[in-house]
């Protein structure tokens, strides 16, 4: 063979993996985000099934049902893993109050935005973009963005050494 022909070849095969590889590292990214946005929409549901954990876990254990019984101790390991799952949660959600405290105003703001949306309790109703936008004193484009910025920020929180890598590769 031409030694030119292998050198195409080569890089074909190169440039074909570097971009499998690009496009792996984009869809994991892509699965971080979205698994961060889906906890902290849901925050407020799973953290009220935290509080009810010990109290439903012994009352189970307690119950007329065998403890050995299958289908109970799945339930009773769920909602355990759900507690420790939302322990963690939220220490970095306090982790991350620290960071953005010493990162600057912008940093204070964006965590601000993140808790309004998605972890203050709301009494009625969860406040919208323009409601966030009223009570910050900015633009409704701000607030979209220190939304999408922070759950990234936090992404990475949750995540550790691989959301940073694949915010990296943003």
């Amino acid at each position: 063979m031409d030694e030119e022909i292998i050198k195409r070849i080569v890089k074909k095969t190169l440039d074909e993996e570097s971009r499998k590889n690009k496009k792996s590292s984009n869809e994991l990214r892509d699965w971080k985000l979205h698994n961060t946005k889906l906890l902290l929409e849901n925050y407020h549901i799973l953290n009220s099934h935290v509080h009810d954990i010990n109290s439903t876990v012994d009352n189970y254990l307690s119950s007329i049902f065998d403890p050995d019984d299958l289908r109970l101790k799945s339930v009773i390991k769920y909602k355990l893993k759900t507690r420790e799952m939302m322990h963690y949660i939220n220490a970095q959600l306090i982790a991350y109050e620290i960071y953005c405290d010493k990162d600057g105003d912008a940093a204070k703001r964006r965590f601000e935005v993140l808790k309004m949306y998605y972890i203050d309790p709301f009494s009625k109703r969860k406040p919208t973009i323009t409601d966030i936008a009223n009570i910050q004193h900015s633009s409704e484009r701000t607030v979209k963005r220190d939304l999408e910025t922070s759950r990234e920020e936090f992404s990475t929180f949750l995540f550790g050494i691989a959301g940073i890598e694949s915010l990296s590769s943003k």
